[in-house]
């Protein structure tokens, strides 16, 4: 077990982590809440209430300072995270930099949005979407993804669990709705491009007027990116509407 000044030297704690973990520290004692690994697990909470979140490699060797197996160190963490009611919901970015897997917040992020999107009114009091396991679920999505394009990156699904406390059927059933979401945008995407096309086609070319012709002048034509753009987004309420619900 190592003391809480040397947890903030070996981790290299700034001042404003390293206050908040002696406090908290004063706090779990004053709770009469004592442990070896306090001095370490203060310091994570600490790092996490200061908007510093640390990172895999740091999270590991705050566990190693701590004495405890990695179960046992991340139990402590929850519930003296719980006992000084420090619980916060998780973010997609926040689950990035723990797991060292930032590269896919921004897609994990897509996907939580469209599935927030497609998720009727009257459904959204029954499914809290803020909830742990729905980011880890669109962060787990997401990382399968980017492994199929053959990048490289790994989650730690085990660590991942522990750190949001859901249950593996939870994830499961989170992960098939937003399975069901992707395919849902997907068909929307492809049919609304089809219909874009198909305007585009039926379009009718305009005769040049006669005082035109006469000249030999030809109008500037309106460039065709724009002109795309504005036959997509024609009527994209009533698509959307169509494919989505």
């Amino acid at each position: 077990m190592a003391s809480i000044e040397l947890v903030i030297k070996r981790l290299n704690g700034s001042d404003d982590v390293a206050r908040k973990t002696r406090e908290l520290a004063r706090l779990a004692k004053a709770k009469n809440h004592t442990s070896p690994d306090i001095p370490a697990v203060c310091f994570e909470l600490a790092s996490e209430v200061c908007s510093k979140p640390l990172d895999k490699p740091a999270q590991d060797a705050c566990q190693k300072l701590s004495g405890m197996p990695p179960a046992s160190y991340r139990n402590s963490l929850r519930t003296l995270q719980s006992v000084l009611k420090l619980t916060k919901a998780l973010t997609i970015a926040e689950l990035g930099v723990r797991f060292g897997c930032s590269s896919a917040v921004e897609r994990a992020t897509e996907i939580l949005d469209r599935y927030m999107q497609q998720l009727l009114a009257s459904h959204r009091e029954f499914f809290d979407c803020t909830l742990p396991v729905f980011a880890a679920a669109a962060l787990t999505m997401a990382v399968t993804a980017l492994k199929k394009e053959k990048t490289k990156i790994k989650l730690d699904a085990t660590r991942l669990k522990a750190v949001c406390g859901y249950m593996p059927n939870e994830l499961k059933r989170v992960l098939k709705l937003f399975e069901t979401s992707e395919q849902k945008w997907e068909k929307f995407e492809a049919a609304r491009e089809e219909e874009a096309q198909r305007m585009l086609k039926s379009t009718p070319r305009k005769r040049l007027p006669d005082a035109v012709a006469d000249t030999g002048v030809q109008p500037a034509a309106p460039p065709a990116k724009k002109l795309k753009a504005k036959k997509k987004d024609m009527a994209y309420d009533d698509w959307k509407a169509s494919f989505l619900l």
